[in-house]
C-alpha cells in the first residue's frame, strides 16, 4: 500500500493568499467603518451646535422682546434661518452619508469578487485572466458633503449677524436684581 506524501503548493498558495485577501479586505472595512462614524460623530457635535447656538439666541431674544427697538425681529428672523439651516445640514449629511455607505460596499463586493475570480484563474490557468475593477469614486456623495457644509457655514453666519445686530441693544437693557 502506497501512500501519497505529495504537497500540493498550488492549493497551500491559494489558501494562503485567500486568508491575507479576505483579512486585508476586513480591515478595510472595518477602518472605513470607524472613519465614518468619526465623521459622523463630529457633524452630529457641529449641527446640534449650530441648532443649539441658533435656538439659544432666538430664546433670549424672545425673552426681552418687549424691552428691545422693532429692529429686534431681524435678528430673531435670522435665528429661525439659522436653525432652519442646521436641520438641513443634518439631513443632507445623512444622505451624503448614506451615499458614501454604498459606494464602498459595492467597491468591498467588487474587490472579493475579483479576488475569488483570480483564485478560480490561477486554479485553472496558473495565471490571472481576471482583470482587477476600477473602484467607484463618489463625485455625488462629495458635492452633497460639500452643500452640507454650506449649510451650517450659513447657519453658524445667521447665528453671528444676529448677534451682531442684537447684542449692542441687549448691553444697553437695565439689569434686573
Amino acid at each position: 500500500m502506497e501512500q501519497d506524501n505529495s504537497f500540493n503548493y498550488k492549493k497551500s498558495w491559494i489558501d494562503l493568499h485567500k486568508g491575507r485577501g479576505l483579512a486585508l479586505l476586513e480591515t478595510s472595512k472595518e477602518s472605513s467603518i470607524a472613519h465614518f462614524n468619526a465623521i459622523v460623530g463630529y457633524s452630529k457635535i457641529a449641527i446640534n451646535g449650530a441648532l443649539l447656538l441658533n435656538g439659544t439666541a432666538g430664546i433670549a431674544i424672545l425673552y426681552n422682546v418687549k424691552q428691545l427697538p422693532k429692529e429686534i425681529h431681524t435678528s430673531l428672523c435670522l435665528c429661525a434661518i439659522g436653525a432652519v439651516f442646521a436641520v438641513l445640514c443634518a439631513g443632507l449629511s445623512y444622505i451624503t452619508q448614506r451615499v458614501y455607505a454604498k459606494i464602498e460596499l459595492d467597491n468591498i463586493q467588487s474587490q472579493i469578487q475579483y479576488f475569488f475570480a483570480a483564485v478560480l484563474d490561477i486554479m485553472k490557468s496558473d495565471k490571472i485572466n481576471t482583470t482587477p475593477p476600477k473602484l467607484k469614486k463618489s463625485s455625488f456623495g462629495h458635492i452633497l458633503s460639500a452643500f452640507a457644509c454650506l449649510t451650517w457655514i450659513a447657519s453658524v453666519s445667521s447665528f453671528s449677524y444676529a448677534v451682531y445686530i442684537v447684542f449692542p441693544m441687549l448691553s444697553n437693557l437695565p439689569v434686573n436684581q
